[in-house]
């Protein structure tokens, strides 16, 4: 079991009459393995301030928390990184890569037997 923690924040835009963009009070959020297709990550469970929506995280933007449990399957036991990322690419969001490396069960069938905590906020 692991965690990261990271804010879901507006970001300075350089401009002086916008320094601010914030444009969705929440944020669906996926994980994924990156350069990494044959590893599949599933959404366990979500508490706190976000949710599950269609197998996704929606996470809120500001200073409120949620805890993300996930399973990573492949075909081989190994550790990777994850990344966090906003794949709708409606709103800019920076993906996050944190320095933590998290255990796949290798199933060979990708069958979920290990999950891994993530800390949002």
């Amino acid at each position: 079991m692991g965690s990261i923690g990271f804010g879901c924040a507006c970001l300075p835009t350089g401009q002086p009459d916008k320094p601010w963009v914030c444009g969705a009070r929440n944020i669906d959020l996926d994980l994924r393995v990156p350069d990494r297709k044959d590893i599949r990550t599933t959404v366990k469970e979500v508490s706190g301030a976000g949710t599950i929506k269609s197998g996704r995280i929606n996470a809120p933007v500001g200073d409120t928390w949620t805890e993300v449990f996930f399973a990573l399957e492949g075909s081989a036991d190994e550790r990777v990184r994850i990344e966090v990322h906003h794949g709708d690419n409606i709103e800019r969001v920076r993906p996050c890569v944190p320095d933590a490396l998290y255990s796949v069960s290798g199933t060979g069938s990708c069958d979920p037997k290990h999950s891994a905590a993530i800390i949002m906020g």
